[in-house]
């Protein structure tokens, strides 16, 4: 923001009033609070902008005229090197502001506001139409537009309430995230609804999935989740566990790059240290798994002394 100070500091017996103009060779002309300033007064000036990311130069300049149309004129240089802002990196589920609605009044939405209230475009989706903000927090995926449309609105309310909340560092303004999802319902485009909802992965993922009676033997769970969602991003995805080759043929029905599809040993420790052994220096790997999967891979780490035994917590 640029500000600058006008003060008419006519000190005659018959002081005059001055008419008073404020411009920035940058920006142009300068909206102050008057036009005309009376001996004595003083005022400031502003004019808010985005800070660019290099070095910048401007100068404010002030014009004033008496009423004999005499003139006074003064300016002031300032210039500023702008830098990069740390985007903020925390937010919550959709499950846990579907649970704890308790947590939504700082955001100024509640639960049972409705969808096209926040997102004009959702009132082009029967089902969406008449859905809640909490409404869409329980939706499921689905094939089709109609499913990446539920996807979409289930991630974009969270998102909303993210952004919303003083309490969370999200690294988007609720106007930002309102943008960017009624852009990808009116696209009617399927897959431009998913990138938007799932941002796509950015880093190397590991998936292990076991078919053992606390996991549930049947599988065929697998191709009820919206797995296309991860189609969106450059990050490989490996698979591992009693069940990883399923997992790596679902990805590629899901129409996952061959590139992006690193099948791994089924044994959990052999499968994490093939994951870890591609990762580069310093870098950051993300793991999804299931039940009993969590619980070999834990207990791999604990032998390894990366991690506590459960009766040494």
């Amino acid at each position: 923001m640029a500000a600058v100070q006008v003060s008419n500091q006519q000190e005659t017996e018959d002081g005059f009033r001055f008419d008073v103009t404020v411009e920035d060779n940058q920006e142009g002309s300068i909206v102050c609070p008057k036009d005309v300033l009376q001996p004595g007064e003083s005022m400031t000036c502003t004019q808010d902008g985005v800070a660019d990311l290099v070095k910048y130069a401007n100068v404010g300049m002030v014009t004033g005229r008496d009423d004999l149309d005499r003139t006074a004129a003064d300016e002031d240089p300032s210039h500023y090197f702008g830098e990069p802002v740390d985007e903020g990196d925390e937010g919550c589920t959709p499950g846990y502001w579907k649970n704890h609605t308790d947590s939504w009044p700082p955001t100024g939405y509640s639960p049972g506001q409705s969808l096209p209230s926040v997102f004009a475009q959702s009132a082009a989706y029967p089902e969406l139409a008449s859905a809640t903000l909490l409404d869409a927090l329980n939706f499921g995926g689905g094939g089709g537009v109609d499913g990446a449309a539920r996807n979409l609105m289930r991630a974009a309310v969270a998102a909303l309430l993210d952004a919303s909340h003083p309490g969370v560092d999200y690294p988007r303004t609720p106007v930002q995230v309102v943008s960017q999802v009624n852009s990808a319902l009116a696209s009617g485009d399927r897959d431009t609804m998913l990138t938007v909802a799932g941002g796509g992965l950015t880093g190397p993922t590991l998936i292990a999935i076991n078919d053992l009676a606390a996991d549930g033997r049947d599988v065929s769970g697998l191709w009820d989740v919206d797995f296309e969602m991860l189609c969106h991003g450059p990050a490989p995805l490996f698979t591992t566990g009693i069940r990883g080759a399923d997992m790596a043929n679902r990805l590629k029905y899901a129409g996952m790059p061959a590139e992006r599809i690193r099948p791994l040993p089924a044994d959990l420790s052999s499968g994490l240290d093939a994951f870890v052994d591609s990762l580069g220096d310093g870098a950051v790997g993300y793991v999804l798994l299931t039940y009993t999967a969590l619980l070999g891979l834990r207990q791999v780490l604990a032998d390894r002394g990366a991690v506590d035994h459960f009766w040494e917590q």
